[in-house]
């Protein structure tokens, strides 16, 4: 590894070598539609007051997990889980896999897998005359992830 006190731009994980497997109703499916992909934890605080202390202090009393994807509009799978769930009141939830890996870093891989996903919102149909793509969005929540590989130490 690097010996400097710096990143080697080699090192840097490029953003074009991430891959996203979903596991829907059963099926494993590598998601190659996907442009990009954030999956996001934020904390619930509460404030908390005490006297003699002046400042309010913080308390985390849990956490959500939130994410969004953009997609080339190539595949009627998202849309498909929404409208199913429009029409039926049935909700799907699945398991997504995302790893991170640069062939020319010597950081190596990271993978998360994000579980019970559930979907908040989905593009179902649309076009755009100035567009080179058709791409869509959709908004998701989870409920559970573990890091299954991390990154090597720099």
């Amino acid at each position: 590894m690097n010996k400097g006190k710096y990143l080697l731009a080699q090192d840097a994980i490029s953003g074009k070598s991430g891959k996203a497997i979903a596991t829907i109703n059963g099926r494993v499916r590598e998601l190659f539609e996907i442009r990009n992909l954030k999956a996001t934890i934020t904390k619930k605080k509460v404030e908390f007051n005490a006297i003699g202390h002046m400042q309010t202090q913080h308390k985390a009393t849990g956490a959500t997990g939130t994410g969004s994807v953009t997609y080339y509009n190539i595949t009627s799978e998202w849309a498909k889980l929404m409208a199913e769930y429009f029409r039926t009141g049935i909700d799907i939830y699945f398991d997504m896999i995302i790893i991170n890996e640069d062939p020319s870093s010597k950081i190596g891989r990271q993978e998360v897998k994000l579980e019970r996903c559930n979907l908040n919102s989905a593009d179902i149909a649309g076009f755009d005359v100035d567009a080179n793509f058709i791409d869509a969005t959709a908004g998701f929540t989870f409920e559970g992830c573990d890091i299954q590989h991390e990154f090597n130490e720099y």
